[in-house]
């Protein structure tokens, strides 16, 4: 079901619209319900069927009458009400695997409360689901329909049990004003520096914006350092390699990062893939720190070739 079918539907009658379902060969006509259950379809990318064209009053669709090749058959255009349809919405929204798409379609109906409330209240029971995905699902949509504020957020995101759950929310930071978003940089650091997942953790750099503040580079330095997860540290050292402005400290933890021997080869070469890429947009650099391009390519070369032999 094409959610942008079903949201101009929506908008466009204040109590009634009209939807043309395009329904396969073979297929029932029916408009598909709403699931009963709360669990996540974990076939997952099962496309859910297509809306037509927003039906005028006493227009309909054609489709193929099926097995018998002839001209085409009509097919019934049904009734929505504004009710239905949110809830119609919401289930397609619990299985689109575009899940960032969520919070900005909710934003797009949270001005109608005809729309809004029915969705809303879906949402609020997807947050009691036993499935984490549904949870985090339920909370994207409430921030999109303005129910939620950055606190709740980042309460929702401490408290969620289930790893799957956590990585969904990081993946999908609230959008915030420029006063919020030291706040919301804070939490995504508490993750960084504290999840027990290392699959939250990576989603959580992945989740940074450039040109962070000098104390919080300072704390992903001592993530590159300290973290247990080598891809954990393969993924910060590439992270550093777009810094707008390189600091001093931020070199040379990737030099002491790229000369351990005791470190792995992807860290290794990760963080010598970010010193030349620093070094590019800000030529010297490297001399100044007491290295040079040829000698870390020449390092990279070796770490390869001690990769190959063990």
């Amino acid at each position: 079901m094409n959610p942008r079918t079903i949201l101009a539907a929506l908008v466009a009658a204040a109590s009634v619209v009209a939807l043309v379902f395009q329904v396969p060969d073979g297929a029932p006509d029916a408009v598909p319900a709403p699931p009963t259950s709360d669990r996540l379809d974990r076939s997952a990318t099962e496309p859910a069927p297509e809306v037509g064209p927003v039906a005028r009053a006493g227009q309909v669709g054609t489709k193929r009458s099926p097995g018998t090749g002839g001209g085409p058959a009509p097919v019934e255009a049904r009734r929505l009400t504004v009710q239905e349809g949110a809830a119609e919405m919401s289930a397609y929204l619990e299985r689109a695997s575009a899940v960032g798409d969520l919070a900005p379609m909710a934003a797009m109906v949270s001005g109608d409360a005809a729309v809004a409330e029915p969705l809303a209240a879906r949402a609020e029971a997807l947050r009691t689901s036993s499935d984490p995905l549904l949870r985090a699902r339920g909370i994207l949509l409430l921030l999109g329909l303005g129910r939620l504020r950055l606190e709740d957020w980042i309460d929702v995101l401490e408290q969620e049990p289930d790893p799957t759950g956590r990585e969904l929310l990081v993946r999908h930071l609230p959008p915030v004003g420029s006063l919020e978003r030291d706040r919301l940089l804070d939490a995504v650091f508490a993750r960084i520096a504290t999840d027990p997942a290392p699959s939250v953790r990576l989603a959580s750099i992945d989740a940074l914006p450039g040109g962070l503040p000098a104390a919080l580079e300072a704390n992903l330095l001592s993530a590159l350092r300290q973290d247990a997860e080598p891809e954990v540290r393969e993924r910060i050292a590439l992270y550093l390699r777009e810094a707008p402005s390189p600091r001093v400290e931020t070199v040379q933890a990737l030099l002491a990062s790229a000369r351990d021997a005791g470190e792995t080869p992807a860290v290794r070469r990760a963080s010598i893939v970010a010193l030349l890429s620093l070094d590019r947009g800000a030529p010297g650099l490297l001399e100044a720190a007491g290295s040079s391009e040829v000698a870390l390519r020449a390092m990279r070369g070796a770490i390869s070739a001690a990769a190959d032999r063990g």
